[in-house]
C-alpha cells in the first residue's frame, strides 16, 4: 500500500473484509454497499492482487503507452521483427500483455526494464515516417523520467506476477 501512496497510506482509500464462508460474505456485503458507493469487491486474494497491478498500471500512462505503440511497431511486420532478431538472435520480443490473463502488463514492464537499452536500439534503427507507431514509440522511449518508472515498477510491483501464479497454481 506504501507503492501507492508514497506520502502515506490513505488507509480511508482501503476496506478489506475477510470471511472464511462465502454465504457470510454475501451477508456482509449486503450492508456495506448502502454506506460505500465504490464497494468492489474481490472474491480471491489473486484477483485482489490483479487490482493492485491495474493501479500501477494506471499510474504509469507512459509505461503503458511505451507498451502499446512498441507491440504496435512489431505486430504484423516482419520487417521489424526480422530487424529485431538480427541485432538481439538471443533475445525473444514480448509484444502483447494480454488483458485476459492477469499479470502480463506487469510482466511486459518488467521485460521493457530489463531490455531498455535493446528495445531502444532496435526503435532507433526504425525509418520514423514508415509507421506513426515507430514515430510514437520513439518519442516515449526518449522522455527521460520513462527509464525509471520502468525500473520503479520492476523492483516494486512485479512480485505481483509471482505472488498471482503461485495463488493461481
Amino acid at each position: 500500500m506504501s507503492f501507492l501512496w508514497p506520502n502515506g497510506v490513505l488507509h480511508g482509500k482501503v476496506l478489506f473484509i475477510f470471511v472464511r464462508h462465502y454465504s457470510v460474505r454475501g451477508e456482509s456485503e449486503k450492508g456495506i454497499e448502502g454506506i460505500l458507493p465504490d464497494y468492489d469487491p474481490c472474491n480471491l486474494p489473486r484477483t485482489a492482487l490483479h487490482r493492485v497491478g491495474e493501479i500501477v498500471k494506471l499510474q504509469f500512462p507512459d509505461v503503458d503507452s511505451l507498451i502499446s505503440n512498441v507491440k504496435n511497431v512489431f505486430l504484423r511486420a516482419p520487417i521489424q521483427m526480422n530487424m529485431f532478431k538480427e541485432l538481439y538472435p538471443d533475445l525473444s520480443l514480448h509484444l502483447q500483455p494480454v488483458i485476459t490473463k492477469w499479470g502480463t502488463w506487469l510482466e511486459a514492464a518488467d521485460y521493457y526494464s530489463k531490455n531498455f537499452g535493446s528495445i531502444k536500439n532496435v526503435l532507433s534503427e526504425q525509418d520514423s515516417s514508415s509507421a506513426m507507431a515507430i514515430e510514437q514509440a520513439k518519442a516515449i522511449i526518449d522522455q527521460p523520467i520513462l527509464k525509471n518508472n520502468l525500473a520503479c515498477i520492476s523492483s516494486n510491483a512485479c512480485f505481483l506476477i509471482h505472488s498471482i501464479a503461485k495463488l493461481e497454481s
